[in-house]
């Protein structure tokens, strides 16, 4: 068991062995205690991926890649963005779902209303002038949102804030069946690209 009130930050973040899956832990307990009206968690796995303390808690799934990918010769994947586009094929999934990365955490009561203007998802982030962006460093996460904007024709990209996503289903559907070529090319990098385009920015971005 982990006595999370005693362990260095760093351990969190940066973890020796023994916290290998400390992070995660905490992104559960979180969402479990300050969002009680989830009722399943989905924890998407290479493989047999388990963490060390998965029977703590009953609402969870583990959900392997090749459980989503609807086409399994892009497996195995190393590349985050690829999984992102595969969310939507979680088996029984609920319409509306939130996105975490282990490291987003909840640490207070949030209403659904926090998340979801009835069935319109409510996106936490700021415009960004993608024309403004540096692209010196070369970056695949940086190239792909200036990507978004040249695929959208927009100048200004919602860009999100690193916190959980609200999202739904249909929204998902929509957007790879209208970009499914560019949606596609991302899913099938094993490594995230340059040339890649963020999923879950396309979602959010596809109606403003």
């Amino acid at each position: 068991d982990y006595d999370i009130n005693i362990i260095d930050n760093s351990l969190v973040r940066y973890p020796l062995e023994k916290y290998f899956d400390l992070e995660l832990y905490i992104c559960v307990n979180c969402i479990n205690k300050f969002l009680p009206w989830i009722n399943n968690i989905y924890i998407i796995v290479h493989q047999n991926q388990k963490p060390s303390w998965i029977n703590k808690f009953s609402n969870i799934k583990l959900i392997r890649h090749d459980q989503i990918f609807p086409n399994k010769s892009y497996l195995p994947t190393f590349n985050s963005r690829a999984i992102e586009s595969c969310l939507h094929y979680i088996p029984n999934l609920s319409e509306k779902f939130i996105y975490f990365n282990d490291d987003m955490y909840v640490i207070d009561y949030l209403d659904k209303s926090f998340f979801y203007n009835q069935n319109i998802p409510i996106i936490s982030g700021k415009l960004r002038n993608t024309s403004l962006i540096n692209l010196s460093t070369d970056s695949a996460h940086t190239n792909g949102w200036v990507n978004l904007s040249h695929l959208f024709d927009k100048e200004y990209i919602l860009y999100p804030t690193h916190c959980c996503t609200p999202l739904t289903k249909t929204l998902m559907k929509t957007v790879e069946k209208k970009y499914y070529e560019h949606w596609d090319n991302t899913r099938k990098d094993r490594f995230r690209s340059k040339n890649s385009i963020p999923p879950i920015g396309m979602c959010i971005n596809y109606n403003i």
